[in-house]
């Protein structure tokens, strides 16, 4: 196994300790680093190898750090920092962390909200918006922002649920829902409401309070 340096083999100190003194020894695989002149096969060349690993993993850590910070920061400012913006709305033009309304899409979820008001179903909104051809979200999206046909074209009831709970048409922006344990895991759990970071009033709501 050759590598351009330590780093390459993994920042978490321990898991590229564990692969050089234990799995590589184990399994007879000479491993380089080139860089760092380090060769299993050559007792002196990894004698400080392990602190150089500590270094890397250390550097993993301030990254994250500064990077979790940066986020954090855009989070309070505001800004919409997810993949894709709501339906009923489009990212800005002028700014991809603002959004601004979907003249089509806006109509059909203030169509959504007056149905509910007046007594219908989720189920019920679903069904005649399928039954209109109105494409739903996620096939609108596919249609519109990536140039391509849904399979899917029907509404469920499940989505109209989640679109009436959604703050953002009312002009809030929402962040920080969910994070990572540590650096070193990329699993992100969900948080509680009270340390999501919440805006309002960021962008043009869709319906009234």
């Amino acid at each position: 196994v050759i590598t351009k340096d330590l780093s390459r083999l993994g920042r978490n100190y321990a898991e590229a300790g564990q692969l050089m003194d234990m799995y590589f020894p184990q399994h007879n695989v000479r491993y380089i680093a080139l860089h760092d002149g380090v060769d299993t096969f050559d007792s002196t060349s990894v004698r400080y190898a392990p602190m150089r690993n500590v270094m890397n993993d250390d550097y993993a850590r301030d990254i994250s750090i500064k990077v979790r910070m940066n986020l954090e920061h855009a989070a309070k400012e505001g800004y919409f920092m997810g993949n894709c913006p709501p339906y009923g709305y489009v990212r800005s033009p002028q700014d991809k962390h603002k959004l601004i309304p979907d003249e089509y899409a806006a109509k059909i979820v203030q169509r959504i909200f007056n149905q509910y008001a007046y007594g219908y179903s989720a189920r019920k909104i679903a069904e005649e918006l399928s039954n209109e051809c109105i494409l739903p979200p996620k096939a609108y999206l596919d249609r519109t922002v990536k140039n391509k046909v849904s399979e899917n074209t029907s509404w469920g009831a499940a989505t109209i649920t989640v679109m009436l709970k959604n703050e953002a048409y009312l002009g809030t922006i929402i962040n920080g829902k969910r994070g990572a344990i540590n650096y070193k895991l990329k699993k992100r759990i969900a948080k509680p409401r009270d340390q999501w970071i919440i805006r309002e009033n960021m962008h043009e709501a869709i319906i009234d309070r």
